[in-house]
Order: structure tokens, then C-alpha cells, then sequence
């Protein structure tokens, strides 16, 4: 061999294989493209969702009253749970005959109680029998009445006053005595029939005012306020 020959031969050398990646490189390559396609997915989904949770509610068409178009009806209009009295309705306490205008529970208007037990007592007034503290038929069913307006309306507050005749023969009771069992009894029978007692106040009048009809003066007067 010639020494061309042997320096070629001698100074040429033969390329290395190419060395083949593991398997868990492969691994590890597919878990990080795995991670990124779940994290850009997740970042599209908040993204997509936020854009709507702050946009503004939908305008209703002008003219259109508020809750009109989800069939909600306003609070305290008819068919929101109570219905419209119809047109020319009585009002509360007329329908029952109670004269009173004023439902129970509701603030006291004196005036009208006044006015409704006024014209009680001016049909048939709450008299007494003679020289005695008990109540004639007919007061006693006038105050049965009474009762029964001023039991109605429970922050009222009421006053009675009994009255008694003019003094006549010896042996008549004390006027301001008797004026004042008459207050008791007209009071005690208000009680009775539901009126709060701490509500009820009681004097007496003695002789005073009296009416042409002695019959008339033995009597019990009721003032509201």
C-alpha cells in the first residue's frame, strides 16, 4: 500500500450512530402539550363568561310599565294578593252594622266615635230606675250598643258620668253618691262587654243639668277622646 494510501485510510474515521430519545421524554413532551391546550381552554371559558355577567339588563320597551313583560304585578295593585273593593263599596264597620266607620285595632278618631255614640244615646239614653244605680231595659240595651262601638276601637279612651235628679223628698239618696254608683255600674257593665276597664274613667255629676223629664235626668252621659 502506498503511503498515500495509508495516510487517507489512517486519517478518515467513521460518523457515530444517532442516539434514539427515551420514551419518557416523549412522555414528557405530550403531558406539557396536554397542560397548555387544558389551560388555554380554561382561560377561553372565564373569559367567555365574564363578558357576559357585567352587560347591563335589558331596556323594556318605552311605555311599557315595569314588570309588564315577566307577568309580575306590582305590590298593592289589584291582584298582587288582595283584591279592589268594588266601586261604592261601604267602608269597614258600615257593612256590619256597627255604625263605625273605624275597623278594629285602627287609631282612634274620636270625632266619629263620638258621633256614633251620640246618636246611640240620643235615640234611647242610658237612664237609671229611680233612687237606684240600676239600669232601666232600655238603658241597658242603648249601652249594649255603645259597648259594642266603643269595644271597636281599643286606643279610645272614655269618660262616664252619671247624673242623678233633682233632690226631692226626705229620704232620697245623695245626688253625688248616686251620680257616681251610676258611673260605676255603667262602667262595670262596659267592662263586661270588652271594654278594657284601664280604659274607663268614672265621675259624678250630682244634680247637676238636669232635663225636663225627671225620668231623663237619672242618666249617664259617655265622652270619647
Amino acid at each position: 500500500m502506498s503511503n498515500l494510501d495509508q495516510r487517507s485510510g489512517s486519517g478518515s474515521t467513521a460518523a457515530p450512530p444517532r442516539r434514539r430519545r427515551p420514551v419518557w421524554a416523549w412522555l414528557l413532551l405530550a403531558l406539557v402539550a396536554i397542560a397548555i391546550v387544558i389551560a388555554i381552554l380554561l382561560l377561553t371559558g372565564r373569559c367567555g363568561s365574564g363578558s357576559t355577567a357585567g352587560a347591563p339588563p335589558a331596556t323594556p320597551a318605552a311605555g311599557a310599565p315595569t314588570g309588564a313583560a315577566n307577568g309580575a304585578v306590582p305590590p298593592g295593585a289589584p291582584g298582587a294578593g288582595t283584591a279592589a273593593p268594588p266601586s261604592g263599596a261601604p267602608a269597614t264597620g258600615a257593612a256590619n252594622g256597627s255604625g263605625s266607620s273605624t275597623a278594629p285595632g285602627a287609631p282612634a278618631d274620636a270625632a266619629a266615635l263620638q258621633s256614633s255614640v251620640d246618636r246611640i244615646v240620643a235615640a234611647a239614653p242610658i237612664t237609671f230606675r229611680p233612687n237606684s244605680a240600676e239600669l232601666t231595659d232600655s238603658g241597658a240595651a242603648s249601652l249594649a250598643r255603645v259597648a259594642e262601638e266603643l269595644a271597636a276601637v281599643p286606643t279610645a279612651r272614655v269618660v262616664v258620668t252619671g247624673y242623678a235628679a233633682p233632690a226631692g223628698a226626705s229620704g232620697t239618696p245623695n245626688p253625688q253618691q248616686l251620680s257616681e254608683q251610676r258611673a260605676t255600674t255603667v262602667a262595670g257593665e262596659l267592662a263586661e262587654d270588652g271594654v278594657a276597664p284601664d280604659r274607663l274613667q268614672t265621675r259624678g255629676a250630682a244634680d247637676t243639668n238636669p232635663r225636663p223629664d225627671l225620668a231623663a235626668s237619672r242618666r249617664a252621659e259617655i265622652t270619647v277622646s
